[in-house]
């Protein structure tokens, strides 16, 4: 297996700014320097709680991509975007980790979300969307070192995250708390289906199709 020489880290770097009241920035700039075995050329990005949380791990990024920036704003785009965020913002102030995997080897910097943000509080905020760009990244010729060969890498790279005001709390409300129940299915309790608060405006919006059936439907308050 690969080992890491040496991780040192040069610069972090927080900036916290804002676009409009309805659309908060946070960023945070990392430059990150060290030695890998192998022959290697490519970064792949490691933000994360824990591994299960991690986001932007299906990227990879070489020289090519500098100045280049990648946008995750749904599960679409990537399949940790909505856990992550919730994580983000739930008010617990837990550990975030950020750096990147080279080869087989994985390399961040950890600090309490607090840390990350300059003591910024994110609860109840909304994600919008979080965006990724390296300004440079740097892997020199590889050496023969230790009977395998080594490369040395070095980076910077910028993530930014877009907060606004948390969706519409009945909205949420509507979507977690209330079941459907249609008469025609005799009583039987239809399964929970979370949604968001734009598929709730949009479904909202929508004009009614014309039905030749008739039915009711009726909403009952789940109590936990």
């Amino acid at each position: 297996m690969k080992l890491l020489n040496a991780l040192p880290i040069i610069l972090i770097c927080i900036l916290i700014s804002k676009s409009s009241s309805a659309d908060e920035v946070i960023k945070i700039k990392s430059t990150l320097a060290g030695g890998i075995s192998g022959i290697e050329n490519s970064i792949q990005p490691n933000i994360e709680f824990e591994s299960s949380y991690a986001i932007f791990k299906h990227l990879k990024v070489t020289k090519a991509d500098i100045g280049k920036e990648f946008t995750i704003s749904s599960n679409q785009d990537d399949p940790n975007f909505k856990k992550f965020s919730e994580r983000l913002t739930d008010g617990d102030d837990e550990v975030m980790k950020v750096g990147h995997v080279i080869g087989y080897v994985k390399g961040n910097l950890g600090n309490y979300e607090t840390t990350w943000f300059d003591k910024k509080d994110l609860y109840q905020k909304y994600v919008s969307k979080i965006t990724i760009q390296y300004s440079s990244i740097e892997f020199g010729e590889p050496y023969f070192k230790e009977n395998d060969y080594w490369t040395d890498f070095q980076y910077e790279v910028l993530i930014t995250f877009h907060l606004e005001k948390k969706q519409p709390w009945l909205v949420d409300f509507i979507s977690e708390d209330f079941q459907l129940e249609d008469a025609q299915t005799k009583g039987k309790i239809q399964k929970k289906k979370r949604i968001t608060a734009e598929e709730f405006l949009k479904k909202d919006n929508k004009t009614p199709k014309k039905s030749k059936r008739k039915f009711k439907i009726e909403l009952k308050y789940i109590k936990e």
